[in-house]
């Protein structure tokens, strides 16, 4: 019976610490404004993080965009400051990075504040897949998250990875590449979408060749065949299409 009791105390306890931590996560902050400083309060109007910062963002990925003498940090939901308010510019989290830009050039911070990819580049892109796009001069390539060169400085532009793939231009021509370097399909195409998101949506990623629209598979192959004057991008098995002056 003691064993009983016991247990039963125990799982008592879990479940009201994790109701506990569960409404704390639940709780949602909005930027809040007395005189010229902003901070943080609950849906109630209970300031939960004091003004005073120049502005702030809304949280995203719990964490938020803050800024103080015209510099930008990250600060998470319980007021702790991630990164100081040091970089020209900070971008969301995503995959546990944060893009940064210092004097011009762009690198990566973590979550918890450690500069992983020094502010090197002219231009970054967020992390997807754990690969992000950078730009180093006139030239794209790809870096993991520790921040190593995987895809080497060879394009003059490019598309997030998505599904394992990504669109990339060369000599004015599209193709894919997988997360080695790997061309898939070949420069041959004159268009590709203009989202990575948009790519391989229900498999499928758009293509142009010679003047006309159609879809390619994850593995490079030919789906539908280019025939269409413009097309959508694939949802829930349908796409939209043009042929001449009339859509479908």
């Amino acid at each position: 019976m003691r064993f009983k009791i016991s247990t039963l105390y125990a799982f008592g306890l879990f479940f009201i610490l994790s109701f506990f931590q569960f409404s704390a996560a639940q709780v949602i902050l909005i930027p809040y404004r007395v005189g010229d400083r902003w901070g943080f309060a609950d849906r109630h109007g209970k300031v939960l993080i004091q003004p005073k910062y120049d502005f702030v963002d809304r949280f995203y990925n719990d964490f938020a965009r803050v800024e103080y003498n015209h510099k930008f940090g990250l600060i998470r939901k319980d007021g702790r400051m991630v990164l100081p308010p040091v970089y020209d510019n900070v971008y969301d989290v995503l995959e546990g990075r944060a893009a940064v830009e210092l004097n011009n050039m762009w690198g990566f911070a973590d979550v918890t504040g450690h500069l992983v990819v020094p502010p090197m580049y002219n231009e970054v892109r967020s992390y997807h897949e754990g690969l992000s796009a950078v730009r180093y001069g006139k030239l794209w390539g790809f870096i993991n998250l520790k921040g190593d060169t995987v895809v080497p400085f060879t394009y003059s532009r490019v598309l997030s990875f998505n599904h394992g793939l990504a669109g990339v231009f060369k000599g004015g021509k599209g193709a894919f590449i997988d997360k080695n370097g790997n061309v898939i399909t070949g420069f041959q195409y004159e268009g590709l979408p203009l989202r990575s998101e948009d790519t391989f949506a229900d498999g499928l990623a758009a293509v142009e060749l010679n003047g006309f629209w159609g879809f390619i598979n994850t593995k490079g192959e030919i789906a539908i065949p280019p025939i269409f004057y413009e097309v959508g991008t694939f949802s829930e098995g349908l796409c939209s299409f043009k042929i001449g002056y009339k859509w479908g």
